[in-house]
């Protein structure tokens, strides 16, 4: 349970406490007092509570046992006491309920300022497994993204990463909107049904025909399926994990680098992909203008034109507006890379 919840709950035991309290003390007194007072009229003790009880919540029914003007007065002082204190408890409730309701009418109309204010966003849909996985990546990135999920239970998940999210059905257009779907620059659709993520691909992109989908697939059959509907990609977890299996056996080597160099930033050291984008002062150099140049020292793994894939590019080869660049270096150095990239 998160820090959330707990927020909520714990002050609500601590209020409940007194009154609660009150009650209880009332009616343990009340049962003592009517089972002393009918010793001698056979009273039992479920007499006894069944009195107090009846008393404390003024139901109005007879005396179970004749009361001497000693019991009369002692139920008198029953009576206001347990309703005082059963009064004070339905209050403390109802007050509780109320801060409830408050609290979160405040939270969504904070959740609808954050939504309206979100460009260039992910959308995540799905907080399964698999979903969580890539929600605590984006994270890690420190990308922007709204997690969708039908299940209210993906509120406590939410709440504890400090997540913008939005609980509904995304196979329904009006959530996408509510997502910002039109301004975001990508989805990616996580949940376990294969038919649910199709039709979420099919919804995606007539709302937004250029955005990015990255679509998950339970079966390999669904993967064509996906693409043809119109995801990016379509990637099967099973298959990938198990290319992670084989991997880990035959070049255990690579995988530690990969996780324990690139998959930290423990170490300061990442992999980044950049766009060269209009304006960039890198357009038309080298890679060598660039590392003598702008002293950029960031290692510049693929180049990627026109959807043409150039790895350990040459020196000489030159930076043109829209390329895509794969480079590998520490924080500074590929912040550096980065604004070279997009400042003109």
């Amino acid at each position: 349970m998160n820090s959330h919840t707990h927020k909520k709950k714990h002050p609500l035991l601590l209020q409940m406490l007194l009154p609660l309290s009150i009650v209880i003390i009332t009616l343990c007194i009340g049962t003592i007092g009517y089972y002393i007072l009918w010793l001698d009229n056979n009273g039992t003790v479920l007499d006894a509570l069944y009195m107090t009880v009846i008393t404390i919540a003024t139901i109005g029914f007879g005396e179970v046992k004749p009361l001497s003007s000693a019991g009369r007065i002692f139920t008198i002082v029953i009576t206001f006491i347990g309703m005082g204190g059963l009064i004070y408890l339905l209050t403390t409730l109802m007050e509780y309920l109320v801060q409830i309701q408050l609290s979160d009418t405040k939270e969504q109309k904070r959740m609808k300022t954050r939504l309206e204010q979100l460009h260039n966003h992910i959308i995540l849909i799905g907080g399964g497994r698999v979903g969580k996985h890539a929600a605590n990546e984006l994270l890690r990135h420190n990308q922007e993204f709204i997690l969708i999920d039908s299940d209210v239970r993906i509120r406590e998940y939410a709440d504890e990463h400090e997540i913008l999210y939005h609980i509904g059905d995304a196979t329904d257009d009006n959530i996408l909107i509510k997502a910002g779907i039109e301004r975001a620059r990508g989805i990616i659709i996580a949940t376990p049904n294969d038919a649910t993520n199709l039709f979420i691909v099919l919804s995606a992109r007539s709302l937004h025909p250029t955005i990015k989908i990255i679509a998950r697939a339970e079966e390999e059959s669904s993967v064509r399926k996906l693409l043809r509907a119109g995801a990016d990609k379509a990637i099967t977890p099973h298959t990938i994990g198990g290319q992670q299996l084989v991997t880990l056996m035959i070049h255990p080597t690579i995988v530690d680098f990969l996780e324990n160099t690139i998959g930290s930033y423990d170490n300061g050291l990442r992999i980044e992909s950049l766009t060269i984008a209009p304006g960039s002062p890198i357009i038309g150099h080298s890679l060598d203008d660039i590392y003598s140049q702008y002293k950029s020292t960031a290692t510049v793994l693929v180049i990627i034109k026109d959807k043409q894939f150039f790895p350990n590019p040459e020196k000489y080869i030159r930076i043109e507006e829209g390329n895509h660049i794969i480079a590998f270096g520490t924080d500074e150095q590929l912040t550096l890379l980065e604004q070279l990239a997009t400042i003109s």
